[in-house]
């Protein structure tokens, strides 16, 4: 982790991250081997690729849902799957 900001566990107790200093999400198993990992790594921006310090998450049905708000304005969508 860079700059860890934001944590959580859902009920498969899978394990998601937002680093705002990398700007990247995680997902992680078991003893933290990470599943996968969304953005690009210390490169922020507002394209589909990018997060611009990524702040929260929530799975809610088949989607998770990142709050992308110190530097844009928006909520990003992503599948289970990252």
């Amino acid at each position: 982790f860079y700059l860890p900001h934001g944590i959580l566990v859902d009920t498969d107790n899978s394990i998601y991250t937002t680093d705002v200093g990398s700007h990247t999400v995680a997902k992680w198993k078991g003893s933290l081997s990470k599943v996968w990992e969304a953005g690009t790594p210390l490169s922020p921006g507002s394209g589909s690729t990018h997060f611009c310090k990524p702040t929260g998450i929530v799975v809610k049905g088949g989607s998770i849902f990142v709050s992308d708000g110190y530097c844009n304005d928006r909520v990003v969508e992503l599948t289970l799957e990252g």
